[in-house]
């Protein structure tokens, strides 16, 4: 890709590496379409991360991950629930969010 739209997706594949890094999965596994457990917490948390910490909107942050819009609304919704009660989870959402100066006021 090339233009003003390259830069954002180099943004969006490197905090993809870090939520990879950060669940102990690999970045093709959140990029990938197996739905277990962990994948998809680790691909939610991913969604929650790259929403908070970009300018794009949800259609275009969908189209970014190729994912559908209410893919990504749904666990960005899901992860922020998990953070209630998930007390790893939470912290590794905030220290994401942190890394990548993403607001973590109301979560």
């Amino acid at each position: 890709m090339t233009g003003a739209g390259a830069p954002r997706v180099k943004a969006l594949a490197f905090m993809r590496d870090a939520v990879a890094e950060a669940f102990t999965v690999t970045s093709d596994d959140i990029a990938g379409r197996v739905r277990t457990r962990a994948l998809a917490e680790a691909r939610q948390c991913f969604y929650l991360v790259a929403r908070r910490c970009t300018r794009l909107s949800l259609p275009e942050l969908g189209k970014a991950i190729g994912r559908d819009h209410s893919t990504i609304l749904d666990g960005v919704r899901k992860a922020q629930k998990r953070m209630l009660h998930d007390w790893w989870y939470d912290a590794a959402a905030r220290r994401l969010l942190l890394q990548f100066r993403g607001s973590v006021d109301g979560l």
